[in-house]
């Protein structure tokens, strides 16, 4: 589907459990691909960027069906080293993770969405309606022997 939108355009947020945002938004700014898990911003209340997807939104007079687009099956690791990776199969967001160089002493692995987002403290940020399910959780810290 060609993405329709441009900046300045009023939409409103689809979320994921099929609701629509109450009040319209004013597209910001554009960039990226489908592929990115954010590839526009909107201001909220003037004063601070908030980041989504153009997959969830639609124009403001669209009346239409609301259709919640499936999201696919995606991985992020976030790891004691304050690195994180984000891939389709959960060997490869480790090993994104890994890239990011530091000693990783414990690490947890959670199933996201297309659209889940790491924020720059290292929580989670998503749209409502799904939330990150953990599947692993490695600590490698090696308690010590005591005399």
């Amino acid at each position: 589907m060609k993405n329709t939108f441009k900046v300045g355009d009023r939409v409103r947020l689809v979320f994921l459990d099929g609701t629509l945002s109450p009040m319209p938004v004013d597209i910001h700014d554009l960039w990226g691909n489908e592929d990115t898990n954010r590839n526009v911003s909107f201001m909220v209340n003037g004063v601070g960027e908030e980041f989504y997807h153009t997959d969830l939104m639609r124009h403001e007079d669209d009346a239409s069906p609301v259709i919640v687009p499936d999201g696919g099956e995606w991985y992020i690791a976030r790891g004691s080293n304050m690195g994180w990776g984000r891939a389709r199969s959960i060997d490869q967001a480790v090993a994104n993770m890994k890239r990011q160089g530091g000693t990783i002493t414990a690490y947890e692995v959670h199933r996201v969405s297309k659209w889940t987002q790491v924020t720059g403290m290292g929580s989670f940020s998503y749209p409502r309606g799904i939330e990150p399910e953990l599947i692993k959780s490695v600590n490698s810290k090696k308690k010590k022997a005591r005399a």
